[in-house]
Order: structure tokens, then C-alpha cells, then sequence
């Protein structure tokens, strides 16, 4: 035990300037995401919220009679305002890119009341999406049509979308109603796609094979339906990084902490090189990787 004692000691001297380095996180950064919006159809001026999770979420208002590219726009600035990387597929494009986002980050849109049949959130390297169709939802778009519901997944061996509409459901437009019928449609195929789809009630939730979202992985939703409750998101795997020992995208002082406790512990945890024991090696591995960010 002393002699642990002493190899925490001078690890921890060792690692004081890192740590007061580290102190704010390294964000280990991943494939950006891309998000594809369809022509808004909103009577009046309304607005969309972009939550990303590890950060800030970000709302913008959309006008009414607006194109796909005035949408884009606005949301596209909304993002750089909160100090996020943004790109976009330049005029008359519908597009963005979101770069720089940490592991394990969290991109969800909620296009509110804006009545738009597909949206799209695409990257690499994703591990799980949902699409999500919460409360009840008018059974008439603003054309005066029958409502349509879609949702849908992309990954390296292509796209797969479903869409139902209000009158195929008998007007019977409760979100998982709507999820019921569009996990019908897509679940059967889904496999041959690298996915696996669940019908979770008022959402499906989606879980990819990373080995066939090396290149895109996403998912697609929208309504035509004015009714708010309709969403979509994805989380990102990025890269392997065992210095990011408690798994929130970033290595600080905090995964520094988590490890020197499980190792002081002589928990299994601690084997960083897994090699069936906890010593020195491990913490000497663990240094390395946490002094080069990953």
C-alpha cells in the first residue's frame, strides 16, 4: 500500500502542470454532422430549436412563406452566433455542416410547427438516432391534403425512408400511431441496412452498426402536419479514446481523478492496458494517452 501511496504521489506532482492545463477540457473532436432542411410550410412566423448535448442549444425564427435556403440561413447564423463551426452548400442550397463536435455529442431538431415532410441529420461514425412523434397531430396539412408522416435511416449501404399518411391511419394521428405504422414499414429492412429500429411509443429509437456508419449514418423525419411534437437526433461514437476515462467527450481533470481513484482502489477499472492487473504500467499508459488528449 505505501509503496501505491508514493507511485499516486509522484504521478499526481508529475501531472500537476497537465492537470492545471487541462483544467477547462479537450474536446476530442469527430466527423461533423450535416442537417438537410425541406421548404418550411408555416402560415405565420414560428420558430425551430437545434439541442446539442454536450453544449448550447439554439433557436431561430422562421417566417412565414420562407424557402428551404432562408430556413437554412437562419438557422445556419443562429449556430455561429452560439460560436459553433458552421458551413453551408452556398446559394440556394439546404444544408449545413456543424464541425468540431465533441464524442459522444447529441444533435436533435425540433422543427416545431413549421409543417416540413423530411428533415435529414447525417454524419459519421454514429451510434444511435431517434425520431420522435410526441402528442397528437392534425390530420390536415395546410393544402388541405392528408397529413404525411415520415421517417427514415441512412447509413454506408444506403438510405431507407417510410411514410405514412394521415388517411392511410384512418385520421387516427396519435404519435405512436404514427410510430407503429412507420416501425412497420421500416423494421423488416433495416437489418440489411446495418440497423437495428425499436418501436419505443411516441418514437423510434435506432441503433447502427458502427462498421457501416464509417462514411454517413443518420436518420430522416418530418410532417406536413402544422401540430408541434415531431423530432429527430443522433449521437455520435467518434474515435476511440481511452483517456476519456468517465466518457463525456472531453479529457480533463475530472477523468485524471476517476482513474487515480480506481487505481488507488486497485480496481479493474483501473487496468488501463488490460492486462488482468493494476500497477504501474497501467498508470504510466494512462499518462501518456491523457497527456496527448486521447
Amino acid at each position: 500500500m505505501a509503496r501505491t501511496t508514493r507511485l499516486i504521489n509522484a504521478a499526481r506532482l508529475a501531472f500537476s502542470a497537465v492537470i492545471l492545463t487541462a483544467m477547462a477540457g479537450t474536446a476530442l473532436a469527430t466527423e461533423s454532422v450535416t442537417m438537410t432542411f425541406s421548404k418550411p410550410t408555416n402560415p405565420k412566423d414560428t420558430s425551430v430549436t437545434v439541442f446539442i448535448k454536450p453544449g448550447a442549444d439554439v433557436t431561430a425564427t422562421i417566417e412565414k412563406d420562407w424557402s428551404a435556403e432562408k430556413k437554412r440561413n437562419a438557422i445556419r447564423d443562429a449556430l455561429i452566433a452560439k460560436g459553433y463551426d458552421v458551413s453551408d452548400d452556398g446559394p440556394g442550397g439546404n444544408q449545413i455542416t456543424i464541425k468540431h463536435l465533441a464524442n459522444g455529442t447529441e444533435i436533435s431538431f425540433d422543427p416545431g410547427t413549421t409543417g416540413e415532410k423530411k428533415d435529414d441529420v447525417v454524419g459519421k461514425n454514429v451510434r444511435e438516432g431517434k425520431v420522435g412523434f410526441q402528442g397528437s397531430f392534425d390530420p390536415i396539412d395546410p393544402n388541405g391534403l392528408p397529413s404525411e408522416f415520415t421517417a427514415g435511416i441512412f447509413t454506408d449501404l444506403g438510405e431507407l425512408t417510410a411514410v405514412v399518411s394521415a388517411e392511410e391511419l384512418d385520421f387516427q394521428t396519435d404519435g405512436p400511431i404514427i410510430c407503429q405504422a412507420l416501425f412497420q414499414r421500416l423494421a423488416p429492412q433495416a437489418p440489411h441496412f446495418g440497423v437495428q429500429i425499436n418501436f419505443a411509443g411516441d418514437r423510434l429509437e435506432v441503433y447502427f452498426d458502427p462498421a457501416y456508419t464509417l462514411n454517413v449514418g443518420g436518420i430522416s423525419f418530418g410532417t406536413t402536419s402544422l401540430s408541434p411534437g415531431c423530432s429527430g437526433s443522433v449521437m455520435l461514437l467518434g474515435p476511440d479514446c481511452p483517456a476519456d476515462v468517465n466518457g463525456d467527450g472531453f479529457v480533463n481533470a475530472l477523468d485524471y481523478d476517476e482513474f487515480a481513484g480506481a487505481f488507488e482502489e486497485g480496481s479493474p477499472d483501473a487496468d488501463f492496458n488490460g492486462d488482468g492487473f493494476v500497477n504501474a504500467l497501467d498508470y504510466d499508459e494512462f499518462a501518456g494517452a491523457f497527456e496527448g488528449g486521447c
